[in-house]
């Protein structure tokens, strides 16, 4: 999947007007389960995954949400991406991929940004 020239919009002015908190967006395993950390059998990753020039606004620093989650993805691409609140901003676990131009800001978290890439599997 690719997202491209995208602004997501989950601030307040949004919570306000009726909207429901969340991640701003997610690629998440096929394998199940949102919370799956580690693939299992037989070792299916997404490819091709894909996001450029997009903005994301949460709620505030304090907002349980990630800005961007990328699980269980071979090789994606991030690129000029601007994430703005949220306690984990960015959480990127894949196997490999080309990451510049994250910016993000007013993040909970410490680090900002969570990457965990995996080995390369064979089945």
């Amino acid at each position: 999947m690719a997202i491209r020239n995208l602004g997501v919009d989950c601030g307040t002015d949004y919570l306000a007007a009726g909207g429901t908190e969340g991640n701003g967006i997610s690629f998440y395993n096929n394998l199940g389960s949102e919370t799956l950390n580690t693939p299992s059998p037989p070792y299916v990753l997404m490819k091709g995954d894909e996001v450029q020039n997009v903005t994301i606004l949460l709620k505030d620093r304090f907002s349980p949400y990630h800005g961007l989650l990328i699980e269980n993805s071979y090789n994606p691409t991030v690129n000029n991406l601007n994430v703005w609140g949220g306690v984990h901003g960015v959480a990127l676990k894949t196997a490999g991929g080309r990451f510049t131009n994250i910016n993000v800001r007013d993040c909970c978290n410490y680090h900002r940004a969570c990457c965990r890439k995996y080995g390369l599997y064979s089945s």
